[in-house]
């Protein structure tokens, strides 16, 4: 059997599939009907969600996957509908798989790919559209995976979300008032001329473009420790000098993240890295015991639709009740 060096990014249910995909074990029609059950899957749990569909629910559901896919195309990119229609297409063929069906391992490793980067569009679009920063654990929640993944996912949401900076001068403005007056606060706190009360007051009140602002520099911090835990230490520090010509952070921004990169490269060979989707799924369910239930939303749906899905059918009533609660 061939062996695989890099899993992609899959859903449990299909990854077997693949991690033996050039043994005779499994008849090629049987890998194709699981990438249909696996696209259909992910159709039904995220699509509608994302297109912001007038079809009800009901409705939706009485549609074939070739009507869903369609009616769902303004909303990806050229590139993603064909996967989903090349994924469909395959699995079709399994469905309906005579003795004079043509259907290869190639053909189905392929489709393979198409469904990993359908995945990987599906965790990109929700946090273009929901924010990168809406809830504290969800940057956690993405470092479970493998730093490959994280790379190309993070690379994505720094150039979509830097595109809304049309000043840069505003964001270096807000970087340079946070880190003076945290400084500032801490210095009064230390000297008792302020009170942790009063700190928390103040600092509670957000700042014109905090939100925006504030994602950025966290996509930025993420991503250069990505590349890092990726095993490229050099791509690390130089995407942050990149980042500091390019006026989204300034120099003490610039130096802290050299001095904490040099400090996690020493540490690297002791960093929790996830090297594939079985090490994800361990880090994943640890997180996931310390996520409130009442913050339980389709990002952890999507997720564990990806990394754990007994952990997205033993959750499913709760998933009924978000839905129900939209």
């Amino acid at each position: 059997m061939r062996e695989i060096d890099n899993i992609p990014l899959l859903p449990e249910s299909v990854t077997r599939y693949f991690e033996n995909s050039s043994s005779i074990s499994y008849d090629e029609y049987i890998r194709a009907i699981s990438l249909r059950t696996c696209l259909d899957n992910i159709v039904n749990t995220m699509f509608l969600f994302f297109t912001e569909s007038p079809i009800r629910e009901v409705v939706w559901k009485k549609k074939n996957l070739n009507e869903k896919i369609n009616l769902s195309k303004n909303y990806f990119s050229n590139e993603i509908f064909d996967r989903l229609h090349n994924i469909r297409k395959i699995g079709n063929k399994g469905a309906h798989y005579t003795s004079q069906t043509i259907l290869s391992h190639e053909e189905i490793n392929l489709a393979l790919e198409d469904i990993s980067k359908v995945c990987e569009w599906t965790i990109t679009t929700y946090l273009k559209k929901y924010g990168f920063n809406q809830k504290s654990w969800i940057p956690t929640m993405l470092s479970t995976l493998p730093p490959v993944y994280r790379v190309s996912i993070l690379e994505e949401l720094l150039n979509y979300f830097s595109q809304n900076i049309l000043n840069k001068h505003e964001l270096l403005d807000y970087l340079d008032y946070i880190q003076t007056s945290e400084t500032s606060y801490f210095n009064k706190m230390a000297l008792g001329e302020m009170t942790f009360e009063e700190y928390k007051e103040l600092t509670s009140k957000p700042l014109p473009r905090e939100e925006e602002f504030s994602q950025i520099l966290l996509i930025i911090d993420k991503l250069a420790m990505a590349y890092l835990k990726n095993g490229n230490f050099d791509k690390s520090i130089e995407f942050i000098h990149l980042q500091y010509n390019e006026n989204l952070i300034n120099e003490l921004f610039k130096e802290q993240m050299i001095e904490k990169l040099h400090s996690l490269e020493k540490e690297r060979e002791n960093l929790p890295i996830s090297k594939n989707l079985q090490e994800t799924k361990k880090y994943f369910k640890e997180i996931l015991s310390v996520v409130k239930k009442e913050e339980y939303s389709l990002f952890l749906t999507l997720f564990t639709a990806i990394v754990a899905e007994d952990e997205l059918i033993s959750n499913q009533d709760l998933h009924t009740r978000h839905i129900s609660n939209e």
